[in-house]
């Protein structure tokens, strides 16, 4: 997997990756990080069947991200066509974890098989991905 060449400006180019790295990783987080143009700067896979949301929150209060955007990528298991409480929780501890550490979390993507569900768009949809 190749994410430094990647640039994710907007919700179609995190969707793409999303779908592009789920081809080859069917389980597991990504947490990618980019600059303020979009351009990947880096990247954390947690892709071991124990991993969950809470690694990702325990690997942005004890390390130094990479940029100062920030997008998750979640390979679930779950239907998405059910929005739970749970969900939302997350991404909004995500979110605001990611503030402590001055990165703004664009989003929160979702992907399993051909359906993805974005946070960012759910939650604001009129401020999403600007």
């Amino acid at each position: 997997m190749h994410f430094l060449e990647y640039t994710i400006e907007d919700l179609d180019d995190a969707v793409g990756v999303a779908f592009e790295v789920g081809a080859e990783l069917s389980f597991g987080f990504i947490l990618i990080f980019t600059d303020s143009n979009g351009e990947v700067l880096g990247y954390v896979i947690f892709d071991q069947p124990h991993h969950n949301i809470c690694d990702i929150h325990s690997w942005l209060l004890h390390n130094h991200p990479y940029g100062s955007d920030a997008v998750v990528i979640e390979f679930a298991k779950h239907n998405l066509d059910q929005l739970s409480d749970v969900d939302l929780t997350l991404y909004e501890t995500t979110k605001a974890i990611c503030e402590t550490q001055q990165v703004a979390l664009r989003d929160f993507i979702q992907v399993n098989g051909d359906c993805f569900r974005s946070f960012a768009v759910t939650v604001t949809p009129n401020q999403a991905w600007r």
